[in-house]
């Protein structure tokens, strides 16, 4: 290892471990990569005896999946027991490899050593968004169901939103049916209406998800703005079940901020609230702040 240090060690990701210091060069681009493989190939011939940790120094430092897959047919079987420590043992010697991935992604999955909950134990020791979300979809192709509680889990793994819905939009398809209680914590960790009404749109197909007007309001709180609680409840207005009260109607009313908007939840839940008595209907439209809101209201309230 030494040597191929030697001869494999230019400009790119710095890393550090508890045996040494040195930089990956970009994965088969620098002028000695052919000989990086090379030294690996023929020095696997030579080696006798080898530990998880040494083994993912090699992986590493491979620069083409050929010779990546040929470390890993020859010495996986060897050094990983399936147990989550050798697993770790593994990743410990290749920090911040571009090898990594595809590691993952060409041998382990399609070896089957993901299988149970080693694959998600590999989805919790990644550092970055790109890769939770390629080695979830890897991971998925194993699993024939999710949990509502792992797939919360998943979800709150991620730091940005573009991650998170990317890991929504796999996940939701395993999970069914989503509870709504873990639909609305895992919508709560997306910073933006944006992110929050996209993943509501992917719910919103029928079946994935059962809600009445509670769920829906407490749904629409997690909002910034109108316009993403008006998209809400267009989409998930038909799919409301349960008993119509005005104490949720008028919840829901309040949720918004203006009475232009208001007005449109009128029009898309009056189908539903039509059935509120008359002085029930009455008290609903004094949510309005002036009279033509009122009379509008009424109006569209009516049997």
């Amino acid at each position: 290892m030494l040597l191929v240090r030697a001869v494999a060690l230019p400009e790119n990701t710095q890393v550090t471990n508890s045996r040494g210091r040195w930089t990956y060069p970009q994965r088969g681009k620098s002028g000695n990569a052919a000989f990086v493989d090379q030294l690996l190939t023929e020095g696997a011939d030579k080696i006798s005896d080898i530990d998880g940790y040494w083994l993912g120094e090699m992986i590493g430092i491979s620069q083409s999946d050929s010779t990546m897959m040929m470390l890993c047919n020859r010495f996986i079987p060897r050094v990983d027991d399936g147990s989550h420590r050798a697993f770790d043992e593994l990743v410990r010697g290749m920090p911040g490899s571009p090898a990594f991935m595809p590691f993952l992604q060409l041998y382990m999955g399609p070896q089957g050593r993901f299988d149970g909950d080693r694959g998600w134990h590999a989805f919790a020791s990644m550092s970055f968004d790109s890769n939770r979300a390629a080695l979830l979809a890897m991971v998925l192709q194993y699993e024939p169901d999710v949990t509502n509680e792992r797939f919360l889990k998943a979800i709150k793994a991620f730091s940005f939103d573009s991650g998170r819905k990317r890991a929504f939009d796999l996940l939701v398809e395993k999970v069914k049916p989503i509870d709504a209680g873990t639909a609305h914590a895992a919508i709560a960790t997306f910073s933006f209406d944006s992110g929050r009404g996209s993943a509501f749109s992917t719910l919103a197909k029928p079946g994935r998800m059962d809600l009445d007007e509670g769920d829906l309001i407490r749904f629409l709180q997690l909002f910034s703005f109108d316009s993403g609680r008006i998209n809400l409840i267009k989409q998930f207005a038909p799919t409301v079940h349960g008993e119509v009260t005005y104490k949720n109607a008028n919840k829901l009313l309040r949720a918004f901020s203006f009475d232009s908007d208001r007005l449109t939840a009128i029009k898309i839940m009056a189908p539903r609230w039509r059935n509120l008595s008359l002085e029930e209907r009455r008290k609903l439209a004094k949510t309005f702040s002036f009279d033509s809101g009122r009379k509008k209201a009424l109006s569209l309230l009516s049997r």
